[in-house]
């Protein structure tokens, strides 16, 4: 992923990255999953004109990006956006980038009251980037997956937890037994609790 910022509202140093980094380490170095990333470098820009994926031409590259201002086209209560670009019969991936809310919220990376943690987004972002849907069924537990579509700041296991594993190693196993299209996950509805796949 290219990383590209708007520093008013993130931490004034590079705990931000680190964190980001971190999530995508998290759900690479799953012993189940092939999955790698690479990342391809940071652009601190001030000028508004990146986008989502979804709202303009792939641009080459899996862009995390902070907006501010009028560049966050999503509500208040949303957090980020992780929007993606694919062939529709095959459902690959071509390119998905992570958008975080800049305009309405603070973010931190060392707890700060009322701010949102970089690390706990951006792991949950990163799920959907790899194709996750979110994870329903939860409610009422500390210990919670990532893909969880709620944010909880006093949750203190921030990490890919065992549901979220189970996906992720299914959509990326080591063993490669997504042999062909009929093998592999396929969305099938996608209205709120009642996503259902078949595959």
């Amino acid at each position: 992923a290219r990383c590209t910022y708007w520093k008013d509202n993130i931490p004034p140093d590079t705990s931000d990255d680190t964190a980001i980094h971190d999530g995508f380490n998290a759900w690479q170095h799953a012993a189940c999953s092939y999955l790698r990333f690479n990342f391809a470098g940071s652009i601190e820009t001030n000028n508004g004109h990146s986008t989502l994926s979804s709202n303009g031409p792939p641009s080459d590259s899996n862009d995390v990006m902070w907006h501010e201002g009028n560049t966050w086209k999503h509500g208040s209560l949303v957090l980020g956006v992780t929007s993606k670009l694919y062939y529709p019969h095959s459902g690959e991936i071509i390119e998905a980038d992570i958008g975080f809310n800049g305009r309405h919220h603070t973010w931190s990376t060392d707890g700060t009251g009322g701010t949102i943690d970089v690390f706990s987004i951006a792991l949950h972002e990163q799920g959907h980037f790899v194709g996750l849907q979110h994870a329903f069924g939860f409610e009422g537990q500390t210990d919670t997956p990532s893909m969880v579509p709620a944010y909880n700041p006093s949750d203190t296991d921030k990490g890919v937890h065992e549901d979220d594993l189970i996906g992720l190693c299914y959509l990326y196993p080591t063993d490669q037994s997504c042999q062909e299209q009929a093998d592999c996950p396929f969305i099938l509805s996608g209205s709120g609790n009642n996503e259902k796949y078949i595959g």
